[in-house]
């Protein structure tokens, strides 16, 4: 067998599941750096602004409305990715909220600093990012193209596009058309634009746009046929070549500025 030295160890072992769910789970639920968060966030529920509880009136209430069941670290049930990711959302939103009731920010708290650092880190080396819409916040892929468009387009999309890399839309494909029928409606009128840089680009979008996104897939006889994870992965074609299309339009703007910049430094 080989013998990995401590740094091997240390910087290349395959991220534990389990044991990321239980240290957020400790510090979270149970009574740690004298403070246990969950009890805090009991007291305080009820000073949480109602457009995020809703008309729940205290956590035992929030966590029975939406279904919230997370057991004591140790538990023999599986914890999965999606388990820990979901928890990772649910105790960051409640955490975030009970600081706005508190009016503090969380590094004036020692207990909170130590949970809402543990969360950033897991959730960083699973390769994700946080995205916030209003009060909520999920985590999602880093999707360099994803976050560059995002920056580019208006902000009533931006969260949708990264959205879609959200891990419980694998497999919804109901919501990805959802995000999909946006992102059309937001290119099309950049159809003319799009054809004189790209022309095959436009072409193929706009095609699958027409059969895949805004129509009924029975107009379409061979559609009908598909299996879901083939739907899926157009779907996931046509979000790429979306991202793809908006870069290459920025990109026009882009150059035409660096031209220019270059005939000043260039003496023309």
């Amino acid at each position: 067998m080989e013998r990995r030295n401590f740094y091997d160890i240390i910087r290349n072992s395959p991220i534990n599941v389990k044991a990321e769910y239980d240290r957020i789970y400790e510090l979270y639920a149970e009574e740690a750096y004298g403070c246990c968060i969950e009890e805090w966030v009991n007291e305080r529920f009820i000073d949480f602004p109602k457009s995020f509880r809703k008309r729940t009136v205290s956590l035992e209430d929030f966590n029975n409305t939406y279904g919230f069941r997370f057991d004591k670290y140790g538990s023999k049930r599986e914890k999965s990715t999606d388990v820990l990711l979901t928890f990772c959302e649910y105790v960051i939103n409640l955490c975030n909220q009970l600081c706005e009731a508190e009016g503090i920010f969380y590094e004036e708290d020692e207990s909170l600093e130590i949970l809402y650092e543990a969360i950033h880190d897991c959730v960083d080396e699973l390769g994700l990012m946080e995205v916030k819409k209003e009060d909520i916040i999920i985590y999602v892929e880093k999707n360099p193209t994803a976050v560059a468009v995002a920056e580019i387009v208006p902000e009533e999309i931006a969260y949708s596009v990264l959205e879609y890399n959200h891990f419980r839309l694998k497999g919804d494909l109901s919501r990805k058309k959802a995000i999909l029928k946006q992102m059309a409606d937001d290119i099309e009128s950049e159809r003319k634009i799009l054809k004189g840089i790209n022309g095959n680009l436009e072409s193929q979008l706009y095609q699958l746009m027409n059969k895949f996104v805004r129509h009924d897939h029975s107009q379409t006889p061979y559609i009908a046929t598909m299996k879901e994870e083939e739907i899926e992965a157009v779907y996931d074609d046509i979000y790429q070549m979306w991202l793809l299309a908006k870069l290459e339009m920025d990109q026009v703007e882009r150059g035409k500025r660096v031209k220019e910049l270059l005939g000043e430094m260039n003496g023309r």
